[in-house]
């Protein structure tokens, strides 16, 4: 049984969040959270100057460009390189 639930708020409609089961009854950009579909980058995953995207059903945290690090932790400013040739 799925039962869809949407809020609104000012501006329009959220993504509305479906009851279910598993992550195969939510969409591949969402995850079965506490039996609700939802986007799960919005549980803070990723270090805050990380980027997070969905890869079926998983978050998956990135740097920013220009930064390194571990993209869970913290990602920081890379240091450059330079030789004399």
């Amino acid at each position: 049984m799925h039962r869809d639930i949407s809020v609104t708020l000012e501006g329009g409609e959220l993504p509305e969040e479906e009851e279910c089961k598993e992550n195969g009854d939510c969409g591949a950009e969402r995850a079965c959270i506490g039996q609700r579909c939802q986007d799960p980058c919005s549980k803070k995953v990723c270090a805050e100057s990380a980027q997070c995207k969905v890869i079926a059903h998983h978050p998956v945290c990135a740097c920013q460009e220009g930064l390194s690090g571990n993209p869970r932790d913290e990602c920081v400013a890379s240091e450059s390189h330079y030789y004399l040739l």
